[in-house]
């Protein structure tokens, strides 16, 4: 509450929390804001994805050297800084930041598959990897 000029207490804008049961609060303000936070965790949860995967591949073309094909290695600095500029960017589309994610991970695949990328044909479409960490 606020207090005004007269000394008498003002409500603040923001509605009160509301008691429908024994332990449940419910909270009008949340409720309808419910699908904009939810969009909002997507693309943070998106652009976190993207820019992990943008470093693993620049990690292994450093690991790699000089036995990366210089085709791949040229594609891969090209998705890699439009990684970087993406998650760097004010906002974002999450299925243009999801596609990015893709096209990195299906480059990763294919210079992780055998230690080079030399001889992988442009045709070949490498398995899709899952990156999960466990919590202990």
């Amino acid at each position: 509450m606020n207090e005004t000029a007269s000394g008498t207490a003002e409500r603040s804008v923001r509605p009160r929390v509301l008691r429908c049961g024994p332990s449940a609060l419910v909270d009008p303000w949340a409720g309808q804001h419910r699908d904009e936070d939810h969009r909002r965790r997507q693309l943070i949860d998106a652009f976190n994805e993207l820019d992990s995967m943008a470093h693993q591949v620049e990690h292994r073309f450093v690991e790699l050297g000089p036995d990366a094909c210089d085709r791949e290695r040229v594609h891969g600095e090209v998705l890699v800084a439009e990684a970087y500029r993406m998650v760097g960017g004010p906002s974002g589309d999450l299925q243009q930041v999801q596609n990015q994610t893709g096209e990195l991970r299906r480059l990763l695949c294919q210079i992780t598959s055998d230690g080079t990328t030399a001889g992988m044909s442009e045709a070949a479409t490498p398995p899709m990897l899952s990156f999960t960490t466990s919590r202990i």
